[in-house]
């Protein structure tokens, strides 16, 4: 009986944990395209497109935006942890290249969350993932 109710919890809880998207190791799988708005300063609002693959326990791809500010566009230093995705990417101000720091709540289809730059600029940016 106590061997019955403890397969009976553990299929509950496989099928919980595989509807949630993640893996064994704990890492849901972001993988495909999530698009958004954020406002830059000098620019307005600004429409932005994140690109993800999984590989492993992490993540690399893309992130551009109709302003094309974005002139490195590979995401760097990313990490996922606590269900918070973080990666930096090169913005252009017109005379300047620097790195901006972003940091993404991930809640099923959407991510909420800033962009900061090490001189203290920062604003909000929302992403909903890209169905099909």
């Amino acid at each position: 009986m106590k061997a019955a109710a403890a397969n009976l919890m553990l299929a509950a809880l496989v099928l919980a944990f595989a509807g949630t998207g993640a893996s064994a190791q704990g890492t849901p799988d972001l993988t495909g395209t999530w698009i958004g708005t954020t406002l830059v300063p000098d620019v307005g609002e600004d429409a932005i497109t994140l690109e993800l693959k999984r590989e492993g326990d992490t993540y690399n791809g893309r992130c551009t935006d109709a302003a094309k500010v974005v002139v490195a566009p590979e995401i760097r230093n990313v990490a996922f942890r606590e269900g918070t995705l973080t990666f930096d990417i090169g913005v252009s101000n017109g005379t300047n290249t620097f790195t901006v720091h972003i940091t993404l709540k991930v809640e099923g289809d959407q991510m909420t969350g800033h962009w900061a730059t090490d001189d203290g600029e920062s604003a909000g940016l929302k992403l909903a993932r890209k169905a099909g």
